[in-house]
């Protein structure tokens, strides 16, 4: 399948949609994460807050591995989702 690629600059990446809505996701690397070529992914952060609940959307134009967030403050707040991979033109809140 790969033939020739560089497996340090390829994923597979699937997507699974239920009834036309996103159900889960899963990367695949073809190379160990210490080999992977990474570039800089950029992420830009957006926070918001509604009714004393505060969100916080990441973007991202490249593959961006274990993505980790942290509150600055203090230790009793927390993220529903922490430590995730990011596909190119992904958004996650």
């Amino acid at each position: 399948m790969l033939k020739d690629a560089d497996t340090s600059r390829v994923i597979f990446y699937t997507k699974l949609l239920k009834n036309g809505q996103f159900a889960g996701d899963n990367v695949f690397y073809f190379a160990k994460p210490k080999s992977l070529a990474l570039a800089d992914p950029c992420i830009r952060t957006e926070v918001s807050e509604s009714n004393g609940v505060i969100s916080v959307t990441l973007h991202t134009t490249k593959l961006a591995k274990n993505v980790f967030l942290f509150p600055d403050s203090d230790n009793t707040s927390h993220f529903g989702d922490n430590y995730f991979d990011m596909v190119p033109d992904e958004k996650k809140q």
